[in-house]
């Protein structure tokens, strides 16, 4: 397969680019991909054509992005006319492009090149001049998730079972308990069925060796033997096993018996891991005052059903105040944790500082500390970082953090406050932007769960305009009613069942509250 996703005929400018993103959004919405490496092309691909508009000495007059496809790869190309950047490949291997990070997302053409360990960049005369090359290596994975054990030391048993389910699921035989035993630590196993009556150790044996282990306690076991003797059979269904089938079994019964088994473990699992989703959920929810210094403030937080991870950080000293909005990426109740680790680590970051004064001292700082973590440093989040004091004055710094929205008399404008993610390099570094905040502004954070939302990449565009315009036509409330009007927009575009947290900040100066207090 080789196939043109989407092409520009003229100069490309960053508005193109959302639009050639949602273009290869929509080609791999369908395709048999992992949702991480689908995310992982889009990502790049908007990186990519940035630094090619905004680095570019010789801007393209040509763009496309075509996707090749062989037996064993995917691979993203993003082609260009412009001019070539020099010395990419060397760059690349002693992993200094860093320094050529782009200033949309944060993430760089050093993430890329992680996030595509084989990443190549070619340069010809002929018909265009660049080409990016993005291969994703399919691994072959099997066609049947489902992993079923057997244990049977009969082999006309072993292979009489294996025809009746090697249709619909991926079979592993085993001779004996200890078999299957020493092969557990190295093999994921879905559901176990083991005859009874077995040389060394028994059926019983062995179930009872899983319950005690905490790691394999929880396969579904399903009992399979000739036994017909009651005592035996009471004994086996009391080990907290799924089913008992006495043999000869059909193999339509089997299946069934399996299908259900397994049907009961999922929803057993989903309940589990939403009654824990729910408590993790609420123990991080996020707080802020709704006074600070001179300032008033109002926070607004939705939680995904499942997962994601949205937190706010707040600390005073003196006359000092700290704001820090962070979005861990990641889904399940894992990123839940996750949230919780990383605001735990950034608390103790924050506490081991003299002052505060410097929001890019704290994400370079921070940063630092991730790349020495072994568990840290393989999460990716955004963090805002933002100081306040009595003069009105904010210094903002971001690690990747979508850009604040200013509201103004005459409409709003973005925050120009961008910066790399965090734990990227050892020599990543920060820049500050100063804002004087005026009586009749105000300030909208948030993460980009605010924005992105709804399935196809044409809703998720429409969502993002349809809240724009609501954010807009807030600026003439007063902050409270803004802030809901907002909100109440949000639950009503995403049916209240949002797919990512979602934080919404609103600053402003309390000069600015008094004046609509006073109108």
């Amino acid at each position: 397969m080789n196939k043109i996703i989407a092409e520009l005929f003229r100069e490309p400018t960053l508005r193109d680019v959302a639009a050639l993103r949602h273009r290869l959004a929509a080609f791999l919405e369908h395709r048999p991909l992992p949702q991480q490496i689908k995310q992982n092309f889009i990502l790049a691909t908007s990186e990519i054509i940035t630094n090619i508009i905004k680095h570019a000495k010789q801007k393209p007059h040509y763009v496309a992005i075509q996707m090749q496809e062989t037996r064993e790869s995917l691979t993203l190309c993003i082609k260009d006319n412009g001019s070539a950047f020099s010395d990419f490949s060397s760059k690349l291997a002693s992993s200094k492009i860093t320094q050529d990070r782009l200033q949309t997302s944060g993430m760089g053409l050093y993430l890329v090149g992680h996030l595509f360990p084989h990443l190549n960049y070619q340069v010809s005369q002929h018909p265009i001049s660049n080409c990016f090359s993005l291969p994703y290596f399919y691994h072959q994975p099997s066609p049947f998730p489902i992993i079923i054990a057997i244990v049977e030391d009969s082999p006309s048993q072993q292979h009489l079972l294996q025809s009746y389910l090697q249709e619909n699921y991926t079979v592993k035989l085993y001779a004996s308990a200890q078999a299957l035993l020493d092969d557990l630590p190295h093999q994921h196993i879905d559901l176990i069925i083991s005859d009874i009556t077995m040389p060394e150790t028994d059926g019983i044996t062995l179930r009872n060796k899983l319950a005690d282990s905490t790691n394999n306690d929880l396969i579904p076991f399903i009992f399979l033997t000739s036994q017909t003797d009651t005592e035996i059979r009471q004994v086996a269904t009391s080990l907290g096993i799924a089913d008992y089938l006495v043999k000869p079994i059909s193999k339509q019964q089997l299946q069934h018996v399996i299908t259900r088994v397994m049907i009961r473990e999922q929803h057993l699992r989903e309940r589990l891991t939403a009654a824990i989703d729910q408590s993790v959920t609420s123990l991080f929810k996020p707080s802020l005052p709704n006074n600070i210094v001179n300032y008033q403030t109002r926070l607004y937080t939705r939680s995904a059903t499942a997962g994601g991870g949205d937190f706010v950080f707040f600390s005073q000293k003196n006359d000092k105040s700290l704001l820090i909005l962070a979005d861990v990426m990641g889904h399940g109740t894992k990123a839940k944790f996750f949230v919780h680790s990383y605001a735990g680590y950034l608390r103790g970051l924050i506490h081991s500082l003299a002052n505060f004064d410097s929001p890019a001292e704290i994400l370079t700082n921070l940063s630092s500390c991730l790349l020495q973590d072994p568990i840290l440093e393989t999460m990716i989040a955004t963090l805002l970082v933002i100081t306040m004091d009595n003069n009105n004055q904010l210094v903002l710094a971001s690690a990747g953090h979508p850009q604040p929205i200013l509201l103004g008399n005459n409409g709003y404008t973005y925050v120009d406050v961008h910066g790399g993610l965090l734990g990227l390099n050892a020599q990543t570094s920060y820049d500050e932007t100063r804002l004087l905040l005026s009586p009749h502004e105000r300030l909208v954070l948030y993460t980009d769960g605010l924005m992105e939302f709804g399935k196809t990449p044409l809703e998720k565009i429409q969502s993002r305009e349809l809240m724009l315009n609501e954010i807009n036509l807030s600026r003439h409330l007063d902050i409270e009613t803004a802030g809901e009007a907002i909100i109440s927009r949000f639950d009503k575009l995403s049916n209240a069942e949002p797919s990512d947290d979602t934080t919404l900040i609103l600053l402003e100066t309390h000069h600015r509250g008094q004046q609509h207090g006073d109108q």
